[in-house]
């Protein structure tokens, strides 16, 4: 049982980290940088969109660590069934 759960808790581990890096990874240099909207300036649109991934970075870490964690205890009961 211990093993079960060190392992469902180590992917939810990686998957939080993997969410949190995808939402990091576009915070200082947005894809969207170069078509702000008229009557912005340049630097309150890039201030605009490095608050928009800086709030979607929990969010991220929260679903992919969840999902990681899903993915694995699904994993492992498909070990454990195809064992049998």
């Amino acid at each position: 049982m211990e093993l079960i759960v060190t392992i469902v808790a180590m992917a939810s581990v990686a998957g939080a980290a993997a969410g949190w890096w995808h939402g990091t990874r576009n915070i200082n240099n947005p894809p969207d940088k170069h078509s702000y909207p008229g009557g912005m300036t340049r630097q309150e649109h890039l201030s605009l969109l490095r608050r928009k991934h800086r709030k979607r970075r929990l969010p991220l870490a929260i679903g992919s660590g969840l999902a990681a964690g899903v993915a694995a205890f699904a994993a492992l009961i498909a070990l454990a069934v195809l064992r049998l």
